[in-house]
């Protein structure tokens, strides 16, 4: 029984707890965020504020949907390392590259619209997500 309850731990809930290095590829839930989905939300709410200080709101942000959080970016550094960097999502064969614009803690988290064009749904999913170079985010 302990086995089986600390296999579910680790594949389920290990991946959200832990945070990876940037050079890792490795599989995490992905959510659906309204925050991002907001198109209108301030940037200057943002982690990343000073990198992106030269638009407005997450429509001003070029390839604005496909723009996200994540625990790799630290949210006690602004404009740490991964601010603005490029991360490929690869869901079930197909592949979207995201922007890292803020903090969220527990796992990447894009906007509805995004998530819905990688996945074909809304729900949250476990994708494999590795770091990718900034020309891959051709938009920024």
């Amino acid at each position: 029984m302990l086995p089986t309850i600390l296999a579910t731990f680790t594949y389920f809930f290990l991946p959200i707890l832990a945070v990876p290095p940037p050079s890792e590829m490795f599989k995490q839930l992905v959510y659906p965020s309204g925050l991002y989905s907001n198109k209108d939300y301030p940037v200057d709410m943002l982690s990343c504020r000073h990198t992106l200080k030269k638009y407005k709101t997450l429509k001003d942000l070029p390839g604005y949907p496909f723009v996200g959080g994540a625990p790799l970016v630290n949210d006690e550094h602004e404009d740490g390392a991964n601010c603005a960097s490029c991360w490929r999502v690869t869901y079930r064969g197909e592949s979207s590259n995201f922007l890292l614009i803020d903090f969220a803690d527990g796992g990447f988290r894009v906007p509805q619209a995004a998530l819905r064009n990688l996945t074909g749904g809304a729900e949250p999913v476990r994708a494999e997500i590795h770091r990718t170079s900034r020309e891959d985010c051709t938009y920024f």
